[in-house]
């Protein structure tokens, strides 16, 4: 899910690394510091938005996706919803 990076409140112990993307483009990844599950992804590029993981949720239900991004690397296994817009990488940026 990616969304305004203000809409997100963390409680708890976070561990933070930076990562490259395949943009090129350096992201921040937030870890669980009792677990190690990874959280959200901040792009630094983008400093308004987060990408959070849905498994992370406490109910991922209520999650409804409008598109599916990187669907070029999806597995012959995972059968996305044929409805939704797929993108092979990231969202443009606007």
């Amino acid at each position: 899910m990616v969304f305004p990076r203000a809409a997100l409140s963390v409680t708890g112990d976070v561990t933070e690394i930076m990562r490259i993307a395949d943009s090129c483009e350096q992201k921040i990844k937030g870890f669980c510091g009792s677990c190690g599950s990874p959280l959200y992804n901040k792009p630094v590029s983008k400093p308004d938005m987060l990408g959070v993981y849905v498994g992370t949720l406490d109910d991922p239900s209520g999650f409804k996706p409008e598109l599916v991004m990187f669907a070029s690397r999806g597995h012959a296994w995972d059968h996305l919803d044929p409805a939704l817009p797929k993108l092979p990488g990231m969202r443009p940026s606007k």
